[in-house]
């Protein structure tokens, strides 16, 4: 009985050190080697030299790469935009909304302000207006109401 309840409580011990392991794998992407800083509540980073790359001024900052290549969703007062790798910001934070590049048609990302729907590229460029209170993709066709 001593020596089940031994390997038992051996083997529980190493499985509970396993997933610590786990939970300290680094992340990929450029934010990777940044430090993350908070100021009154609000995030920003560094670089590994301790210069300031985005300045605190965010509730929160995504990953690079996730909506459009080398840039992050931010959200400031509640909206959304677009910053890139050097820090610049590329999409005031204006939509209620950002979705991810090429969900519609390539180099596309749909938005939403004051809840109508439009389109930007990665450059923030305005394609369509959000003037549109549906955008539906049916095969290769836009159908907006």
């Amino acid at each position: 009985m001593k020596t089940i309840l031994t390997s038992t409580l051996f083997i529980f011990t190493l499985s509970a050190y396993s997933q610590n392991f786990i939970a300290f794998q680094k992340e990929s992407g450029p934010e990777s080697n940044w430090v993350k800083v908070y100021n009154e509540g609000l995030t920003g980073y560094l670089d590994e030299t301790g210069e300031e790359i985005i300045p605190p001024v965010y509730e929160e900052i995504g990953r690079f790469g996730e909506c459009c290549s080398n840039m992050a969703l931010v959200r400031k007062n509640g909206l959304y935009g677009l910053v890139d790798t050097y820090g610049n910001v590329i999409v005031e934070a204006q939509y209620e909304m950002i979705g991810r590049q090429d969900e519609y048609k390539p180099g596309w990302i749909l938005v939403k302000r004051e809840g109508l729907y439009g389109f930007i590229d990665c450059s923030g460029e305005e394609i369509v207006k959000p003037v549109y209170t549906e955008i539906q993709m049916e095969g290769n066709t836009l159908k907006v109401n």
